[in-house]
Formats: structure tokens, C-alpha cells, sequence
């Protein structure tokens, strides 16, 4: 799309994604020295509809170079897609939203078919609050650009309220009186199985006690079979007016161990 009276040749088109201007101010940073970048452009686009020309707001970030300051006593790691995956995940809390999902992405040629996800983070009123894409730009990208970097990770995320929406009203939350229980499990399953349905089977089996699901570890090799991986979750049970038995915890970890047959999946012994 194009505008009729630009003010300029660098301003004729109208930007269909906010990608492209972020990973232009990641170039100039990267070229003035900066080897850590993390930028957010919360911004319009503009697309042809059925009724004429569109426009939309979209929050877009871009991430790279080393996750932490370089330290003698730590290795340096740099950015990605899992700091990404974080930031969807903060901006979900912020809007008191709920736990967002991702799903392998690999029809977006800017970015790599193996790090790279669809999101969706469902809204309280049974809505979409989050919608969007994030992954690691394809390396063909990275030459085309010069951008001088490893990896860049982007994300673009459609967020209901956006253009004049307002935080939730944050509210304190009692620390719990009862104590908690945690348990840990590896989970074997085919090696094509995305860890987030692992994760949602084992929210369903779990009941009304379990209280939170982290992954931890994924292991592929030996002893585990070809084409299977494990994944190591930690489990927190806990009741909000009582301590828990052993009976009630052994129970729910029954009943999801039960429940990831149906993903061809085991417990890990």
C-alpha cells in the first residue's frame, strides 16, 4: 500500500508489520557498538480490507546479543526464543490474563521454521486477550540485513484494549497459611510432541490441588528410544485450607500419569 503525497521516498509505503522498523534500530545499534539489544515499538500497521485500507495497533519487541552482563564467573548467554516466550508470559500477568500458549510456526518465511511459535493468551471473559507470533529470524534474514549479530528474536502481538485499555487494578494476594508439596516427573513422549500440550494434559489430569506447572529439563539421548524425549515438570500441590496427605497428592500425580496415554506418553522411571 501506498501513500499518495509522501513526505519522503523512505515513507511512500505504509508498514504492514512493525518488524521491519524495529530490526532497523537494532542494525544502527549494532553498528555503533551496542552488542545487546532489547527494543518494544507499540505502533500502527496498515493492511488492504475488504471495505479499502485498515489499520490496527500492534506491540512488536526484538531481542539480541547476551541475556545478562558478561561476568567472570558465569558463561554468557545470549537471547532466545525462551526470553521471548517470558516477555509474552509478563505482559499476560500484567493484564491479568491467563497463561499463554504457543504452537509451532513455520509458514513465516522472516523467521526460522524451527523457533518460532504462534501465541495466543485466552482473556479472563473467555475472550483472546494476546494474539500474535514470535521466533528467531531466519538466518538468510540476518545476511540480507547485515545485521551483525548471532540471533535476533522479534515477536508482534495484537492486544485487546491496546489503543486505550488500562491495566487491571493490581491486588495483593495473601501468602498461603498451608504448606505446599512439590513433586517432580520426566515425561517421556515422541519426540514431535510440543512441551505446552504436554504441560496442558497434565493441567487437566491434575485436579483442583495442583497449584503450578513448571518445565525444567528436556533430555534426548540415551537410555530414552529414538524419536522420544523427556520432560522434566515440576509440580505444586496445595490447598488453600488444609495440608495436604500424602494420599490426596499420590492420587493426583495418578491421575496424570493416567491421563498421558493419551499423548503416548509415560513417567519416566
Amino acid at each position: 500500500m501506498t501513500v499518495q503525497n509522501p513526505l519522503s521516498r523512505e515513507h511512500s509505503v505504509l508498514r504492514q508489520s512493525l518488524v521491519g522498523s524495529l530490526l532497523g534500530i537494532v542494525g544502527t545499534n549494532l553498528r555503533h557498538g551496542r552488542d545487546a539489544v532489547s527494543i518494544f515499538e507499540i505502533g500502527r500497521g496498515y493492511a488492504r480490507g475488504v471495505d479499502g485500507p485498515t489499520e490496527w495497533n500492534r506491540l512488536g519487541f526484538a531481542l539480541c546479543g547476551s541475556a545478562v552482563p558478561a561476568h567472570w564467573a558465569d558463561p554468557v548467554r545470549g537471547r532466545d526464543l525462551d526470553d521471548g516466550k517470558g516477555l509474552v508470559d509478563l505482559v499476560a500477568r500484567l493484564l491479568g490474563a491467563a497463561e499463554a500458549t504457543f504452537e509451532p510456526l513455520t509458514d513465516d518465511p522472516r523467521l526460522h521454521p524451527g523457533r518460532s511459535a504462534r501465541v495466543r493468551v485466552p482473556a479472563p471473559d473467555g475472550g483472546t486477550a494476546i494474539v500474535g507470533r514470535i521466533g528467531e529470524l531466519h538466518p538468510a534474514m540476518l545476511e540480507s540485513l547485515d545485521l551483525r549479530t548471532e540471533r535476533v528474536i522479534v515477536g508482534e502481538l495484537a492486544v485487546a484494549g491496546l489503543a486505550g485499555g488500562a491495566l487491571p487494578v493490581a491486588r495483593a494476594v495473601a501468602p498461603p497459611r498451608y504448606p505446599a508439596v512439590e513433586r517432580d516427573l520426566a515425561v517421556v513422549v515422541p519426540a514431535s510432541e510440543p512441551a505446552a500440550r504436554v504441560a496442558s494434559v497434565i493441567r487437566a489430569d491434575g485436579g483442583a490441588l495442583l497449584a503450578d506447572l513448571r518445565l525444567f529439563d528436556i533430555y534426548r539421548g540415551v537410555p530414552l528410544q529414538e524419536g522420544r524425549k523427556s520432560l522434566a515438570f515440576r509440580l505444586t500441590f496445595q490447598a488453600p485450607d488444609r495440608t495436604l496427605t500424602e494420599g490426596e497428592v499420590d492420587a493426583a500425580v495418578a491421575s496424570v500419569t493416567q491421563g498421558l496415554a493419551s499423548i503416548d506418553g509415560h513417567i519416566r522411571s
